[in-house]
């Protein structure tokens, strides 16, 4: 049972590690592309507030007019943003999921 337990953290990683790049890549040259993020964002709710929080600081910080932001700006960003939900989303699934398996082995097997 310790076997299957194992393996469901990295199983859930890997369907949102695909996920995370079917919506990423899939949308590249498209108008939806702009989009891409709302299908990502509530599954890592967590992580994702705190990355647009800091997101919005910098852009604050360092173009107080966004329309005045070159190009290259926010295709970096797109790209940062794109990293962060690919791989910290993954790792914070991963993570979760490991932490829900551990509470319910504690749940099935108290301490004497």
């Amino acid at each position: 049972m310790s076997m299957q337990r194992s393996r469901l953290a990295l199983w859930f990683a890997g369907v949102y590690l695909a996920w995370s790049l079917l919506v990423y890549f899939g949308t590249l040259g498209s108008d939806g592309h702009s989009w891409w993020p709302v299908f990502l964002y509530p599954i890592i709710w967590p992580l994702s507030a705190l990355y647009d929080s800091a997101n919005e600081a910098l852009l604050l910080w360092r173009f107080p007019d966004p329309r005045l932001a070159p190009n290259s700006f926010w295709l970096t960003l797109d790209y940062c943003a794109g990293a962060y939900y690919i791989v910290i989303g993954t790792l914070w699934v991963y993570f979760v999921v490991r932490l829900i398996q551990s509470a319910f082995k504690r749940r099935e097997h108290p301490a004497a």
